[in-house]
C-alpha cells in the first residue's frame, strides 16, 4: 500500500529488538522475536511523512551513546498542514516517551522538493535536520539547519540553528566527529563549501565556523572512513571533477578529473578512493548516457593515481566489508588513553622478535659458512694429493 512509503518499507532499530513502518497518521512498531505490534497498538504520528530510527542507543542516565545497547530512539517529521506547523519529533522506545520536538513554519511541501532532509552522524551523536523554507511570498527558498545534540538525551537536547540564505546541494557529517561540511549556491556548476565545529559531542559547546571554500566545482562531499580527507566532487553536469582536500591543515592535495564518473567511495580503511563510470542496469536515457567510458579508477587518498581499468557494461562497484572490532567501545577508548603503555609493551616483544630473528639468521647463515669450510678443506687435501702424486711421476707443476 502507498501509505507505508517505497519498499522496503520496513526499517530496523540499532540493535535489531524493533522494526517499524509508517501508516497514515501511525507507525507501525513491531517486537522482535514474535515480530509482534509493541504493545498492541501503534505508534501515533500525525501527517508522518518520513520516520527514522537512531543508530545507536542512549545512556539516558549518564548521557553517551552506546552501539550495542541503551535505549532506541524513533523519530519522524510531517509537513505543515492546516495552520499546524511542520514538525520533528523524537520519541524514546519502547517506552514512547517524547525526547524532543522542534515545530517550524513556512517549510516547503510542493513534492518536488522535500521540506526536511534527515542526516545522522554515523555515531548517534548528532542529528541535523535539513529544513527547505519559502519566504512568506513563496517566491523564494532558503535552508535552515536544526542540529540535535544527541549525547545529551539523559538531559534537555539542546538545538542548535544554522540559517542559509543560499540553496544547499549536499550536507555531510565528518564520521566519528563533531565537524561537518556543505556545499551551496546558486550557480549550476559551481559552489561554495563550508566547514563547522560544533565543539564536542557533550555538553553545550558553541557551534563555530572553520572557513569556507570558494568557488569549488563540486555538487557532491565523501568524507574518509576516517575523517579528516575529503573529496569534494563535480558529478553529474560537471562530468566528473574531483579534489582532494586536507581538513585540518585547510589544504588541497590534489585536483583530478575522470570524465563521466558517476560512483565515488572510500575503502573501509581510509586509504583508498574509488571513481567509477557504471552503467544504469536498465535501459533508458541514462544508460544511454553511461555507456561509454565504463570502468573504474583508484586513488590514493591523496589524490594519486593508483590503478585505471576500462570494463564494458560495468554496472557496479563495492568494497569488502571491513569485520567489525571485537573490543568494545570502552576497551577501545582505555587503549586509546594509555596508547603509549601498550605501545611500548609491544615495541619490547618485537625486538625480542627480531633478535631471536636475527639468532636464527645468524645460525643458518654459519651453518652454511661451516659447510663450505669443511668442504673446501677436503678439495684443498685432494689437490694436495693430485699435486705429490704428480711430482712422483715427474710431471711439471706449472
Amino acid at each position: 500500500p502507498k501509505e507505508h512509503g517505497a519498499w522496503p518499507c520496513f526499517q530496523w532499530s540499532h540493535d535489531g529488538t524493533m522494526l517499524a513502518r509508517k501508516g497514515t497518521g501511525i507507525i507501525q512498531v513491531y517486537q522482535t522475536p514474535e515480530c509482534k505490534l509493541l504493545e498492541k497498538k501503534s505508534l501515533r504520528a500525525d501527517g508522518v511523512c518520513e520516520f527514522f530510527w537512531s543508530p545507536c542507543g542512549y545512556d539516558l542516565k549518564n548521557g553517551g551513546v552506546s552501539k550495542d545497547g541503551g535505549t532506541p530512539v524513533i523519530g519522524y517529521w510531517a509537513p505543515e498542514t492546516n495552520n499546524k506547523p511542520a514538525v520533528v519529533r523524537l520519541v524514546k522506545m519502547p517506552s514512547r516517551q517524547e525526547l524532543v520536538s522542534k515545530n517550524m513554519f513556512e517549510v516547503v511541501n510542493n513534492g518536488s522538493t522535500p521540506g526536511m532532509q534527515i542526516h545522522w552522524q554515523n555515531a548517534g551523536e548528532f542529528l541535523c535536520v535539513q529544513v527547505t523554507r519559502h519566504s512568506k511570498t513563496k517566491r523564494t527558498e532558503y535552508t535552515n539547519f536544526e542540529i540535535f545534540r544527541m549525547a545529551d538525551a539523559h538531559q534537555a537536547v539542546a538545538i542548535e540553528h544554522l540559517e542559509m540564505k543560499q540553496k544547499v546541494v549536499d550536507f555531510k557529517f565528518e564520521p566519528n566527529s563533531h565537524r561537518f561540511a556543505f556545499i551551496y549556491g546558486d550557480a549550476a556548476q559551481r559552489g561554495n563549501v563550508d566547514f563547522y565545529t560544533l565543539g564536542g559531542a557533550r555538553g553545550r559547546q558553541d557551534m563555530e565556523k572553520l572557513y569556507t571554500l570558494e568557488n569549488k566545482q563540486a555538487n557532491l562531499l565523501f568524507w574518509s572512513p576516517l575523517g579528516n580527507y575529503i573529496v569534494l566532487a563535480g558529478l553529474g553536469n560537471i562530468n566528473g571533477q574531483i579534489e582532494f582536500w586536507d581538513t585540518d591543515s585547510n589544504v588541497s592535495m590534489s585536483a583530478q578529473e575522470h570524465f563521466m564518473c558517476n560512483h565515488i567511495s572510500w575503502d573501509p580503511s581510509g586509504r583508498v578512493v574509488c571513481t567509477a563510470v557504471c552503467r544504469p542496469m536498465f535501459e533508458g536515457g541514462e544508460s544511454m548516457r553511461y555507456q561509454l567510458e565504463n570502468g573504474y579508477n583508484l586513488w590514493t587518498f591523496q589524490g594519486a593515481p593508483m590503478y585505471s581499468i576500462q570494463k564494458p557494461e560495468f554496472y557496479e562497484f563495492a568494497w569488502r566489508p571491513r569485520p567489525a572490532l571485537l573490543l568494545s567501545s570502552k576497551k577501545q577508548a582505555e587503549i586509546k588513553k594509555n596508547l603509549k603503555k601498550y605501545a611500548s609493551k609491544f615495541d619490547a616483544r618485537e625486538k625480542i622478535v627480531k633478535l631471536r630473528k636475527m639468532r636464527k639468521t645468524y645460525a643458518s647463515r654459519k651453518a652454511q659458512f661451516d659447510t663450505w669450510m669443511i668442504a673446501q678443506r677436503q678439495r684443498s687435501e685432494v689437490c694436495a694429493q693430485y699435486v705429490s702424486s704428480r711430482k712422483q711421476m715427474g710431471i711439471a707443476m706449472r
